[in-house]
């Protein structure tokens, strides 16, 4: 019972991310990807683990490697292979702790706001544009949101 448990707290983490991920070559020219090859990507993924660190990935990559006996080695998930990552520091403005509404405004739009805000400056006074929104009025890019919550929910 215990693994149950413990695989469906490891999927209900993970889930967003593995459904989206390709295996480890998927990046590559043969597959329509820029491995390296100087070319503008065609197209460009924000994946985001809401709640999710380094940690909540080691205890699941360790998780399962343990659950497919592996020798306690770790068994890598399809997201570790992704030929370029980044992480984002995502306090707020008025607090160590963020929200998801902060959270997603420093991730959305590269600038920091209050707890409880989204979008905005901390002050009320401005509200921020998003990368995806500066893509498509810019470059006319298009752009699409696939989420596993609400689309009104503050993370999409």
């Amino acid at each position: 019972m215990k693994k149950i448990l413990a695989l469906l707290l490891a999927l209900c983490l993970m889930l967003p991310v593995l459904v989206s991920c390709g295996g480890e070559n998927a990046n590559t020219p043969e597959n329509g990807g820029a491995a390296n090859s100087g070319k503008a990507p065609k197209y460009i993924f924000l994946f985001i683990g809401d709640g999710m660190s380094y940690s909540q990935i080691q205890a699941t990559a360790s998780y399962l490697g343990a659950l497919n006996d592996e020798n306690g080695k770790p068994q890598y998930l399809n997201f570790m292979n992704f030929e370029a990552v980044g992480s984002a520091v995502n306090y707020t403005t008025d607090s160590i702790i963020p929200d998801s509404a902060a959270s997603g405004t420093s991730i959305a739009t590269g600038k920091k706001t209050n707890t409880g805000y989204l979008s905005v400056a901390p002050d009320g006074t401005e509200v921020y544009e998003t990368i995806a929104e500066k893509l498509h009025s810019q470059k006319g890019m298009k752009v699409g949101i696939v989420t596993s919550v609400n689309l009104n929910h503050a993370t999409p």
